[in-house]
């Protein structure tokens, strides 16, 4: 009796070990998505009353590579938004002039407000702990991205 229970406890314990070993490398390796995030309505303030709109479709890349992908922008001013789930350096570069429009690490619970006006580029150091809006709109990630991972925003021609 005494055997079947240390022989039930060592299964046990190699169980545990090779299930937490499992989950400590697999969170190392390779990328990892944050889970989407729930549209937000944003809201108009009219005269009177406050009018709710639903935000637009998910801003799907075109042209994606593992590292890269362009996305649509508009030739109005835009804002791209940075929402951190754990710290994330970014780098945001205006294509046309290469100037640096805004630089650092978003931390974890964090948000950055990026405006751009033309082409920008975002270089995000850690994209499966961000989620990116532009103008409200959810932007996605190809599949089978690396880090670092550059969104270009491009305005049609």
């Amino acid at each position: 009796m005494r055997r079947t229970r240390l022989a039930a406890l060592g299964v046990v314990v190699v169980a545990a070990g090779a299930v937490g070993g499992a989950l400590v490398l697999g969170s190392s390796h390779g990328p990892r998505r944050a889970p989407p995030r729930a549209s937000r309505p944003s809201t108009a303030v009219g005269r009177d009353l406050p009018t709710t709109t639903a935000l637009s479709s998910v801003l799907t890349p075109t042209t994606p590579t593992a590292f890269s992908a362009a996305y649509a922008a508009p030739a109005s001013p835009y804002t791209v938004v940075i929402d951190a789930s754990a710290q994330c350096w970014v780098m945001a570069t205006s294509s046309s002039t290469g100037k640096v429009v805004w630089t650092g690490t978003v931390a974890g619970g964090g948000s950055q407000s990026i405006p751009a006006t033309g082409d920008l580029t975002v270089e995000l150091g850690a994209p499966t702990e961000v989620t990116v809006m532009m103008d409200g709109r959810p932007v996605q990630l190809p599949t089978g991205y690396r880090s670092p991972f550059d969104l270009n925003f491009r305005v049609a021609a």
